[in-house]
């Protein structure tokens, strides 16, 4: 397996350990110098493991049933680590309404842990949603 399938691997199990309730899990997969950084008005960046942990447990709660479909992932690797791109299906329940969101999130994996994470997700589709219902 080459370096960028391995960081492929990664990614995807970190997209499936969001779809569960456990923090310290989820943060496994995380550097701790991780930057989650948010290209929709209804994002919020966060800047390291630690506050990115103290935030997980809202949209935990906030989100219900969550799942990441992966639509396409694409992953390679360069001078600074390994890039893989997936463009994905958001799916969860939030206050009694089903979600499905399209989005496409950047990442870039060294040493087995993500490191970046520059996420873009329709945040209108969201509120359309959200007010249909």
């Amino acid at each position: 397996m080459t370096a960028s399938a391995e960081a492929a691997g990664v990614v995807l199990y970190f997209l499936d350990a969001l779809g569960g309730e456990d923090v310290d899990w989820i943060a496994h997969h995380v550097s701790d110098d991780f930057e989650n950084c948010h290209l929709t008005a209804l994002g919020e960046d966060s800047d390291g493991r630690e506050e990115y942990c103290s935030r997980l447990p809202a949209f935990l709660a906030d989100f219900e049933d969550r799942y990441y479909r992966v639509d396409e992932m694409v992953h390679q690797a360069d001078e600074s680590g390994d890039v893989v791109v997936v463009r994905y299906t958001f799916r969860a329940g939030h206050q009694g309404v089903s979600l499905s969101v399209p989005g496409i999130a950047w990442f870039r994996v060294q040493r087995g842990k993500i490191t970046l994470r520059i996420d873009s997700w329709d945040s209108l589709t969201v509120l359309q949603q959200i007010e249909a219902d």
